[in-house]
């Protein structure tokens, strides 16, 4: 059985932070991409944090397709280089219209290109501060680019500013949201919904058993976050989305 959102209800802001895997299988290495958008498109949420995400693979963008098909407006930062001409990177998909984009280069060494991707969108008239990560697997690198990402979010916000932060940390051991909930005050969706002892675990898809994947947020009302398991995440990337509702 599938483990899909409830779209029964009228939510106020649904969200999706997925690493992508750059559209293929962990395991054959195929696109799946077709696939995933057609998935991503039934869920009908309103605002997709992605990492790997495909800006130009074979001639063809992956992430125009998939705004194409949600009809949603789209920002993104490039990365890194794939393949012959390719590119990957973060991006942010929004129901709502875009007002403001920046994407800083957080890398910490040559061998890991990261970025810090910043949407400003107007939600229904309120402004709402987006920001998709993907950070280092080192725990020094993490560090430094955590402390780059807080100074980033202070320059750009204040304390009304409904923000939400979202992505894949490599943050096994849960520093990171030490850190926003000390500088920030950030809170951790996870922790916000009882996860008190040890984050719901969303790697790799087709066993979880590590928690990278993660929303932090401020000035919003969570109403619920999970990781979206099984059929048929387990058979796209080596990551499962986590899913989150909130209201403004």
């Amino acid at each position: 059985m599938s483990d899909q959102p409830d779209s029964t209800t009228a939510p106020v802001l649904q969200a999706i932070t997925y690493n992508l895997h750059k559209g293929r299988n962990f395991i054959t290495r195929r696109s799946v991409l077709k696939e995933v958008r057609k998935v991503l498109v039934d869920l009908e949420v309103d605002i997709l944090f992605l990492q790997e995400a495909m800006g130009l693979d074979e001639g063809m963008s992956h992430l125009d397709q998939l705004a194409d098909s949600l009809g949603f407006h789209s920002v993104y930062g490039q990365n890194n280089t794939h393949g012959n001409g390719g590119h990957y990177g973060n991006a942010i998909l929004s129901r709502y219209p875009v007002e403001f984009v920046e994407n800083r280069n957080i890398s910490t060494n040559r061998f890991e290109r990261r970025g810090s991707l910043h949407a400003k969108v107007d939600c229904e008239g309120t402004e709402l501060l987006l920001y998709c990560l993907h950070l280092d697997l080192l725990e020094a690198g993490r560090a430094m680019q955590i402390q780059n990402v807080v100074r980033q979010i202070r320059h750009q916000s204040d304390e009304g500013s409904a923000i939400l932060v979202a992505g894949d940390f490599n943050d096994w051991r849960e520093r990171v949201c030490q850190t926003f909930e000390r500088e920030l005050k950030l809170k951790n969706a996870f922790h916000e919904e009882g996860f008190e002892d040890r984050d719901p675990r969303s790697f790799p898809s087709f066993f979880p058993s590590v928690s990278l994947d993660r929303f932090y947020f401020r000035n919003l009302k969570l109403k619920e976050v999970r990781v979206l398991k099984g059929s048929p995440w387990n058979r796209f990337s080596d990551h499962c989305p986590v899913f989150a509702d909130f209201s403004l």
